[in-house]
């Protein structure tokens, strides 16, 4: 009877030690398992993360490239153009040069500022009258007809049908060349320019050109300009004009802003009426452009704004 029972507690012992170990174990196991899931959890967080970051950086990436190709040329063109001071001696040259070419006549009655036109759609007589006018004339001792036949001049008594008019004046050749250079970048050719007035002699023997007056009419209209602004850059520089044009013979002066004379201006007229700072922009405008070359600007186009 003894016997049975120590067996009996030897059963319940062994009982409880494995139920022990088995509970354990499962402790042990299960906290692995634990440990093992939340390793992979961080280690998926920080990919998120890192996943996150990436497509960020892909995104400024796009969006850089993407502000770099919708960017305006014009932008990088603009940074390069500069506005001159009117202190700059190449504001002065340029503003000097305008004046020049203002003075062009054409032959169809036409004035420069009639409309928007290339270098290339002058005529040369367009081009020569500009540096004529510019050209300091030389005053001759007497009054002398140019005989059409005869290519000389003869006295002005012996003037006949086959004369021009008057000649009292000439230009040298090397003066009228210096400046028809320093506008077109062309040189001056020596022939007679007869559909101009005055009609152009080139005389080989005082190597320049004679003068041949009157050139008769009755009146002419008196334009403005006035240069408001110059800007350059780097082969190319843009000279700002106003214009008007006052109507000729009229009582009492009238003042058109536009070279169609459809708008009248409205300001006050002085005696010495000029275009200015301060009344510039009731006129219409225009833009010359002048292209570079060996450090020279030289006229290329006018264009009607």
């Amino acid at each position: 009877m003894n016997n049975n029972r120590k067996m009996i507690v030897v059963w319940l012992v062994i009982v409880i030690l494995v139920a022990i170990i088995a509970l354990g174990v499962g402790i042990y196991i299960g906290g692995k398992g634990s440990n093992k899931e939340q390793n992979n959890s961080n280690t998926n967080s920080t990919n998120t993360v890192n996943d996150t970051n990436n497509t960020n950086d892909t995104k400024d990436t796009d969006k850089t490239e993407e502000t770099d190709e919708n960017k305006d040329p014009k932008e990088d063109v603009e940074e390069t153009i500069q506005q001159l001071k009117k202190s700059d001696p190449l504001y002065k040259e340029l503003v000097e040069k305008v004046k020049k070419l203002a003075e062009m006549d054409l032959p169809n009655g036409e004035k420069l500022f009639e409309k928007s036109r290339d270098l290339a759609d002058f005529q040369d007589v367009d081009l020569v009258s500009v540096a004529m006018r510019a050209t300091k004339k030389q005053e001759m001792k007497e009054y002398y007809c140019y005989n059409n036949k005869t290519r000389e001049l003869v006295s002005e008594a012996d003037c006949d049908e086959n004369s021009y008019s008057e000649v009292h004046t000439y230009v040298k050749y090397a003066d009228m060349a210096k400046i028809y250079k320093s506008l077109y970048n062309k040189e001056l050719e020596k022939k007679d320019i007869l559909n101009y007035c005055p009609m152009i002699f080139y005389d080989k023997k005082i190597d320049g050109f004679y003068l041949a007056y009157p050139c008769g009419g009755t009146g002419y209209n008196t334009e403005y300009h006035y240069t408001y602004d110059i800007q350059v850059e780097e082969n190319k520089a843009y000279v700002y004009v106003a214009y008007g044009i006052e109507e000729c013979c009229s009582e009492k002066p009238v003042i058109y802003t536009d070279y169609a004379r459809k708008n009248k201006y409205t300001g006050k007229i002085g005696k010495n009426f000029t275009i200015n700072e301060d009344n510039y922009k009731k006129f219409s405008k225009y833009k010359f452009i002048f292209e570079k070359d060996n450090d020279n600007y030289y006229f290329s186009r006018i264009e009607q704004l």
